[in-house]
């Protein structure tokens, strides 16, 4: 009965954790800086910073820019900040649930269903 339990619950963490780990749009176990700099919303900061360099800072394009350039790098980090929390908060358990945990209570149960047999048998004598 055991195993009808916990074979669906480790199919579905690791399902979850696949899925998870395919939403991240930065890498997975990078540091902070690494993570950042690799995100689209940053690739798109920097052309905007480049872009806003070469206009008139006057210029309503210019402003606009500046100003979108600032809110993509922000968002960025935020991005990155989240991720970082869901790997360590929610991925790095899963994972451990179904790679360790759950196949170790599996192992232990069938020692004790064998220990139970045999203390039956001996029982029986």
């Amino acid at each position: 009965q055991i195993e009808q339990r916990i074979e669906p619950a480790k199919r579905a963490a690791h399902s979850v954790s696949k899925r998870l780990q395919a939403c991240l749009q930065g890498q997975c176990g990078s540091e902070m800086d690494k993570r950042v700099k690799k995100l689209p919303l940053m690739a798109l900061s920097t052309t905007m910073a480049e872009s806003f360099k070469e206009l008139d800072t006057e210029s309503s394009l210019g402003k606009a820019l500046e100003m979108g350039c600032c809110i993509q790098s922000s968002l960025a980090k935020i991005l990155a900040e989240f991720e970082i929390t869901l790997e360590h908060d929610v991925l790095q358990p899963l994972n451990k649930l179904s790679e360790e945990e759950l196949p170790i209570i599996l192992k232990r149960k069938k020692t004790l269903q064998k220990l139970i047999s045999d203390w039956n048998t001996i029982k029986s004598r």
